[in-house]
């Protein structure tokens, strides 16, 4: 079982979380209580009265096992599509990490009153050389507002190249705003004639509808696929991060 550090910011506090990553039981010890036993193992470590939350995205073979030790599965994130271009797989792929690597972070994004994914430079610089995926940006700025969407590609069968939006860091999120951004990278993406669709996994609980309302302004259909997202918290003030409303995913 190993557990990964994800620092998790409301405007300027930040959340110390873990998030769970690989866990493997053995064929021939499974049933037998051990994955309890590695849930539980981080309990046990002096740290555990700094953590402030444990977090999660597990497959279908782990989740009952979180679920009986105490984690909360307070949301799952759906998945939403875009097309692209339905050909797409009749193209060579070309350089798209040439095409998306204007990345400028936005100074004031931590003003907002959600949790969200820190984009401080010094996480990101470990993020980007953790990942075995190449992670791409695509940043946009109009007037005092800048956006940057954090991407990466995925090839899914022999036949549908798709560009999946993760982070999205902002000055601000609201529609007319967030609808151009998403405008300019539809946009840019169709120049490559190789991407499918585009795609994003998204918490439809957010309090701030922003979002949700520009991906169907713009087309992305939701689809009954979903993520789901599980945490431990492990201090007393958790009445907010509980809340499915709070989280910016």
């Amino acid at each position: 079982q190993s557990f990964f550090y994800w620092p998790y910011v409301f405007q300027e506090e930040k959340y110390v979380s873990y998030q769970s990553g690989n866990s493997l039981v053995h064929p021939d010890y499974r049933g037998k209580g051990l994955f309890k036993l590695m849930l539980n193992f981080i309990y046990t470590d002096d740290k555990k009265n700094e953590i402030d939350l444990l977090m999660g995205f597990p497959v279908e073979a782990s989740y009952p096992s979180f679920i009986k030790n105490g984690w909360l599965n307070i949301l799952n994130l759906r998945w939403s599509v875009k097309l692209i271009n339905p050909f797409a797989f009749l193209f060579k792929i070309d350089n798209i990490e040439q095409k998306f690597l204007n990345k400028h972070t936005p100074t004031n994004y931590s003003k907002h009153s959600f949790i969200k994914l820190s984009d401080r430079d010094s996480f990101n610089n470990w993020k980007v050389n953790y990942s075995s995926t190449k992670i791409l940006f695509y940043s946009v700025k109009e007037n005092e507002n800048e956006l940057c969407f954090h991407l990466k590609y995925n090839k899914r069968s022999k036949f549908i190249h798709e560009l999946i939006i993760g982070n999205i860091t902002s000055t601000t999120y609201d529609e007319p705003f967030l609808s151009f951004c998403f405008k300019k990278l539809i946009k840019e993406t169709r120049k490559s004639w190789s991407i499918s669709i585009l795609s994003i996994a998204i918490n439809e609980h957010l309090k701030e509808k922003g979002l949700l309302n520009t991906l169907k302004k713009n087309n992305f259909r939701f689809i009954n696929k979903y993520i789901h997202f599980i945490i431990k918290p492990l201090n007393e003030n958790s009445a907010y991060i509980t809340n499915p409303e709070n989280w910016m995913l």
